[in-house]
């Protein structure tokens, strides 16, 4: 937790793996209020809920660094203690998935790639977009039903009347790929880094204004997360996490 600790540069941090030595760093992102994080975990896949139970058909998930960011439900010791109050944002911590793919831009076409009945959108890669693109791992965005809205359901298990427009990426390029679930290069490895200049930078989570129908701005900072080496011996990832001024 660096939550009270002054990030300089050149300073080097050692991550064992989550699941088996419960080790994970989590980092302040600067110019978030309230206060907004980036999780990091080691996954060195030691454990069955490294694996997928479903989809075992897809790609499987691959060893490495795993990047999330937290946007509320930082406050461990004031809970919500019923987790399906669709309503209110106070149920959720907002968790979004960081690829080390990249986020992108996309378009769609309809497919009919689902084993399942009805169909799926195959979605096809148009072209990067570090800031406000979108990546495989989280449901994509859009104004599916042409409303010029992007609406969402508050009840994600029950969707009757009521439009949703994000859905997961189960096909690309007319191939179903379930890239949805993970696959192995979603991790981060050495020489990967997360800033500005690197695959993507950390963020903030903009939440959506209904009122106005409007996303919050996204604010850049200089924190820089790189992945120095690996341990192939313990599984042990050295990372090298700096920022050098609070605001840019």
């Amino acid at each position: 937790n660096m939550d009270n600790k002054t990030l300089t540069s050149n300073t080097q941090y050692v991550l064992k793996d989550f699941v088996t030595q419960n080790d994970a760093i989590r980092i302040p992102i600067p110019n978030t209020s309230p206060q907004q994080f980036l999780w990091i975990e080691n996954h060195q896949k030691e454990h069955f809920l490294d694996e997928k139970i479903f989809y075992k058909d897809a790609s499987p998930m691959g060893k490495g660094i795993y990047a999330f960011i937290s946007g509320n439900g930082n406050d461990c010791n004031n809970l919500s203690t019923f987790v399906f109050d669709w309503n209110t944002s106070s149920t959720t911590n907002m968790f979004k998935v960081l690829s080390a793919k990249g986020n992108k831009d996309y378009s769609y076409t309809i497919s009919s790639h689902n084993p399942y009945g009805g169909y799926f959108n195959t979605f096809l890669i148009l072209a990067d977009n570090p800031i406000s693109g979108q990546t495989s791992v989280t449901a994509i965005r859009n104004d599916f039903n042409s409303n010029e809205i992007i609406e969402y359901c508050l009840n994600p298990n029950s969707h009757n009347g009521c439009p949703d427009d994000q859905e997961g990426m189960w096909v690309e390029d007319n191939s179903l790929t379930w890239a949805y679930s993970g696959s192995s290069d979603d991790a981060f490895d050495v020489g990967d880094e997360l800033s500005i200049s690197g695959i993507l930078p950390v963020l903030n989570y903009p939440q959506y204004n209904l009122g106005t129908n409007q996303v919050e701005e996204f604010i850049l900072n200089d924190l820089s997360v790189k992945i120095i080496s690996y341990n192939s011996t313990t599984g042990e990832y050295t990372l090298d996490i700096s920022t050098m001024f609070p605001y840019i």
